[in-house]
């Protein structure tokens, strides 16, 4: 289903509206994967996602998420929501950002709030590198086969290692073929 969606916080009344291709999908990451605002993720730890509704708004054509998502967040403006997605600066307006920009430094509580931030991701989510060092199973023909790495499955796959990883992360398949990591 392509549409619109608004998750809701039954507790707080605050609210996040979103956009997706596949909303059932889009669900499923926002649980599990996908970085939200700081606000938001505060509260599903807070008070966990059972507090949480979920709903589609409005069904739409592909060619209309980005209209329809900016509409909603226009006219509701949900508290989760930090900026409106899919408004892309014209080539000149970039351009003077980009000189403006040139060979200015970032203050340091800047440059340490990003750290934090990477520093946090990184306990959730595993580096990419160090995951092509475990081993990981594929289930080939109705039984399991065992890999060294994630770069051995890429290339008995004739795939890109990052392809395998995404998989591994989302729980998903490479080529029809489910993988996982090796307890």
């Amino acid at each position: 289903m392509v549409g619109i969606y608004k998750i809701t916080n039954q507790i707080t009344g605050d609210f996040y509206i979103g956009k997706s291709k596949n909303i059932k999908k889009r669900l499923y990451n926002h649980k599990h994967y996908v970085r939200h605002s700081e606000k938001f993720e505060t509260d599903i730890e807070r008070y966990g996602w059972e507090n949480f509704t979920f709903e589609v708004i409005e069904e739409c054509g592909e060619d209309e998420l980005l209209e329809r998502e900016a509409f909603y967040i226009r006219s509701l403006k949900p508290s989760y929501n930090t900026i409106i997605r899919g408004r892309k600066r014209p080539a000149d307006v970039r351009k003077r950002i980009s000189i403006s920009l040139t060979g200015k430094k970032q203050s340091p509580n800047v440059i340490e709030k990003r750290k934090a931030s990477i520093r946090k991701l990184r306990e959730t989510v595993p580096q990419t590198n160090a995951g092509h060092r475990k081993r990981v199973l594929v289930s080939m023909n109705g039984r399991s086969v065992e890999f060294e790495s994630v770069k051995a499955v890429a290339e008995f796959m004739n795939v890109h290692p990052s392809t395998v990883t995404k998989a591994l992360k989302r729980g998903g398949k490479v080529r029809g073929h489910l993988v996982w990591y090796a307890v």
